[in-house]
């Protein structure tokens, strides 16, 4: 990789803008401070980096892209969740058979820990492992009650949850390309962010909660947790409307 493709930060390229909206957001409750500080801070400092924030958002994660995945990603969240609720009842199938088969040794125990950390490749994988194994043993699953409209559906998960991933994949990887033809502008949106924490850190040193909304590790630190519990409560809520939606 050339010198001028590496990056100057040490984050996602997504989370570089919102860090840098918080950079600002400090930046501004502080910005007398900052300008007795230096004059490189005065005006039209704070206008011109606010103008360069819009286009490092729209460059790495572009609104109707995020749209997009965010509905991709929404309906991945519902199919693992249906499958989930699948494999629940050809448990009981692989117990009806009365053999030496567990729902454990077919595969049921691994795929719903999958479906439960939502991991849309594990699900996969692990799934495909269970319909092999419906496929060995259908003949006694039949016996017990399991319909072929049901095999059906099991089989047609693994192409849904497939083309779901692909589809995720192919967005984050054109949008990847696109950025990393583009990474001096995002260097130059981060080095003054890097002017802003170099004072900050300067000017309130002896005040630990200032101090961290000025130090890049404890905003990435930050910025890295509120993506884990949103997507945490996203998981949980699309599984709860999707239990819903077939309870009813």
């Amino acid at each position: 990789m050339s010198e001028s493709n590496q990056r100057s930060y040490s984050c996602k390229d997504e989370d570089l803008p919102i860090i840098g909206a918080l950079i600002l957001q400090s930046f501004s409750r502080e910005k007398t401070v900052f300008i007795s500080f230096s004059n490189r801070f005065a005006d039209p400092f704070e206008k011109d980096l606010k103008a360069e924030l819009v286009n490092v958002n729209e460059l790495v994660s572009p609104e109707s892209e995020a749209l997009l995945k965010k509905k991709i990603t929404q309906q991945i969240y519902i199919e693992i969740a249906l499958v989930d609720s699948m494999a629940d009842p050809l448990k009981a199938y692989v117990d009806l058979t009365k053999s030496q088969l567990t729902p454990a040794s077919f595969g049921i125990i691994a795929l719903r820990a999958a479906c439960n950390n939502g991991d849309i490749s594990a699900v996969i994988d692990k799934l495909k492992v269970v319909n092999t194994n419906i496929i060995n043993h259908l003949a006694q699953l039949k016996e017990a009650g399991l319909t072929d409209e049901k095999v059906s559906a099991l089989k047609t998960k693994v192409s849904l949850l497939t083309d779901l991933k692909t589809q995720q994949q192919d967005i984050s990887s054109n949008r990847a390309l696109i950025v990393q033809k583009n990474i001096g502008q995002l260097n130059s949106f981060y080095d003054k962010l890097a002017d802003i924490l170099l004072v900050g850190k300067t000017l309130f040193k002896d005040n630990p909660a200032k101090l961290k909304e000025f130090t890049f590790s404890a905003l990435k630190s930050q910025v890295g947790q509120s993506r884990s519990t949103k997507k945490a409560d996203s998981t949980k809520t699309d599984s709860t409307t999707t239990t819903t939606k077939t309870e009813s």
